[in-house]
């Protein structure tokens, strides 16, 4: 088997004409669970093998490449560039191997069951996703699904995830995306938060007030979003990928945070509403290989009719 160096856009790769079809992926996934654990003895007893096989595996990797895949060091396990390259790309060719093998088996098939592994962000209403939970579990009993949060939901299709919820611009290729919401985003400030600290007028009074800043996978934490589009430097006292925690932090009277779900509780106003905010949309991503998947669909359609009848954003009085 022969393998090229080449660079595409700038970027090094390992390029073979027949990769797919020769390669072991089971070398593959010994060669990550030896860098993640770093001990043959631990990688070897999560894959469910012995040493031996474990070493036969990457060693055929080596012989494949014809080059080292580690440092030959006494203690540590040190990658050389081929096996750093290895370590940033084997993930996603397993991660495709993986999704192609699904779609595979279910080619032909209308039937929705088995297993869907689902990216989402961190910090989602625990009642809203509790709600579409039992629906999916009514409609499609032998459905079951594996949920993710992440910081970064659409780098999890890199990975193990089927389809992955993200918001702000169209996910790229090569992946599929449909949009399932468009929401307001808004700062969002607590009555008992305004009785001390006052209501802020303009831009210039945020230097004055909490700010508590949601970090969205696409725009600084640092960066609220204007009406008039582009954004704002801020200073935020409190930044969280986990959007359910700012909006408890608002609910407290901590502070004025945006975000694109509004808590449902009363005292909640809008600040500033005429100049902070925008539209946010959130997307369904997955693979090219999910089309050809029932559960894909069928978790898409049902995700976009619950999202529109459980999502209605009411008018929030200003502050």
């Amino acid at each position: 088997m022969h393998w090229d160096w080449v660079t595409i856009n700038g970027d090094e790769r390992l390029m073979s004409g027949t990769f797919m079809a020769i390669m072991d992926l089971t070398g593959v996934a010994a060669f990550l669970e030896l860098v993640k654990t770093g001990s043959v003895l631990a990688a070897a007893k999560n894959l469910k093998v012995s040493r031996a096989t474990l070493r036969r595996r990457i060693e055929a990797i080596e012989e494949g490449i014809g080059r080292p895949l580690f440092e030959r060091q006494r203690d540590d396990l040190v990658l050389t560039r081929a096996g750093r390259l290895l370590e940033r790309e084997g993930a996603l060719l397993l991660g495709s191997a993986r999704r192609l093998e699904k779609a595979l088996e279910q080619v032909g098939s209308e039937t929705v069951s088995g297993t869907l592994s689902v990216a989402m962000p961190t910090g989602l209403p625990g009642p809203l996703v509790a709600l579409f939970t039992r629906e999916l579990a009514e409609q499609w009993p032998n459905l079951h699904v594996v949920a993710t949060h992440a910081e970064d939901p659409l780098a999890e299709l890199d990975r193990d995830a089927d389809v992955a919820i993200t918001s702000g611009p169209r996910p790229p290729t090569p992946w599929l995306a449909r949009s399932i919401a468009n929401l307001e985003e808004r700062a969002y400030v607590h009555d008992d938060y305004i009785a001390r600290a006052g209501v802020p007028r303009v831009l210039a009074d945020l230097r004055k007030h909490r700010l508590l800043s949601w970090h969205a996978p696409d725009r600084a934490a640092t960066q609220w979003p204007l009406r008039t589009g582009g954004t704002v430097r801020v200073q935020p006292a409190l930044i969280s990928n986990d959007l359910r925690s700012v909006q408890e932090c608002i609910l407290a009277g901590l502070g004025i945070g945006v975000v694109a779900l509004p808590p449902r509780l009363p005292g909640i106003r809008a600040a500033l509403p005429g100049v902070l905010g925008g539209r946010r949309r959130f997307w369904l991503a997955s693979a090219a290989a999910g089309r050809w998947s029932p559960s894909v669909h069928a978790f898409g359609q049902h995700l976009v009719t619950f999202l529109r009848a459980n999502i209605e954003q009411e008018e929030v009085p200003s502050a």
